[in-house]
């Protein structure tokens, strides 16, 4: 598709596109909240972008979706628009193949997030630094389409301060997930809890 086309190219997107490769992609647009850009359901692998922000810009551009059906220039800038929200949710469906596997526990927290949005930036800044038409792209548009700004400000947030990248990602968008704190302590208990049971035996 021409989303996987676009994440080609760069470290992370590499390797969430052979995972899709793998896995497969499911993609829909439904309501979401404000705010939501995408969301990733464990139980059936589907990924959702969000329909109202995808029909904002179509207003604002002055596009219907047949206009845009019929390829060009608004659906290329569209793809490039969605790409760093579906490469974020296919985090989350690695995160999901690797809990299903053991290779870490199921844990709904913000170690999650902050993975997904620190690689989600990691791409834009390596997809806009060798990418011209994609810096162009990111430049002409951030003020046009809400996804856009957010990629520009995630991604420059990330090159400002790594070291303040979690926290300013965590208290802006998920203040109500545990914390990484509570994410270790969980995971440290499951593993106690499995040597003893293995002791036990």
């Amino acid at each position: 598709s021409g989303v996987l086309r676009e994440m080609r190219g760069t470290v992370v997107g590499d390797e969430i596109a052979r995972l899709f490769d793998e896995k497969g992609m499911k993609l829909v647009l439904k309501p979401m909240a404000a705010g939501t850009q995408g969301e990733f359901e464990a139980s059936t692998r589907e990924i959702s972008l969000s329909k109202g922000e995808i029909e904002r810009w179509l207003r604002r551009e002055n596009l219907t979706v047949s206009a845009l059906l019929k390829g060009g220039d608004a659906f290329r800038d569209l793809v490039l628009a969605v790409t760093p929200v579906v490469l974020h949710e296919g985090v989350h469906l690695q995160q999901d193949v690797w809990q299903k596997a053991g290779r870490f526990p199921d844990i709904a927290g913000q170690s999650q997030e902050v993975e997904a949005n620190a690689r989600e930036a990691a791409f834009i800044l390596e997809k806009a630094a060798r990418d011209k038409a994609y810096r162009t792209f990111l430049e002409k548009n951030q003020e046009r389409f809400v996804l856009v700004g957010s990629a520009v400000s995630q991604s420059a947030a990330l090159a400002r301060d790594p070291a303040a990248f979690r926290a300013a990602i965590m208290t802006e968008n998920y203040p109500n997930n545990p914390s990484l704190e509570a994410d270790s302590a969980v995971a440290a208990g499951a593993s106690e809890a499995q040597r003893r049971a293995d002791a036990a035996r």
